[in-house]
């Protein structure tokens, strides 16, 4: 390709160039990209992101999150809640303690694949 700038000089390859460039123009253009970035604002967040941490692993109760995470009550449910109304952990009871878990939808997917490639 003999390029003069920034394109390629070439008619036929300028247009192959422009078709590529409209392609590549759609594809970042998405709403999954604005998606995305929305689910990292939210877990963008230490503490979130431990909780994610130990819900990649199994469900977890307030009550264990508190033992383990060493975070009052209040905190962690506001921070749940976020993650919950995110839509990326579900609630469930186990006798009397609220207990959650990753949600089964393609954003918790993304998590659990980002969680295990940074802790392997």
């Amino acid at each position: 390709m003999s390029f003069t700038g920034c394109c390629p000089a070439d008619g036929d390859l300028e247009s192959q160039w422009r078709d590529e460039l409209e392609r590549e123009t759609r594809d970042i253009s998405r709403a999954a990209f604005d998606d995305l970035a929305d689910t990292m604002k939210i877990i963008a967040n230490p503490l979130r992101i431990r909780i994610l941490f130990l819900l990649e692993k199994r469900d977890h109760s307030v009550f264990e999150l508190m033992y383990i995470l060493k975070e009052p009550q209040n905190l962690l449910s506001y921070n749940l809640g976020v993650l919950k109304k995110a839509g990326l952990l579900e609630s469930y009871y186990r006798s009397r303690h609220k207990t959650y878990r990753l949600a089964g939808n393609q954003a918790a997917g993304n998590i659990r694949l980002l969680i295990r490639t940074l802790s392997s």
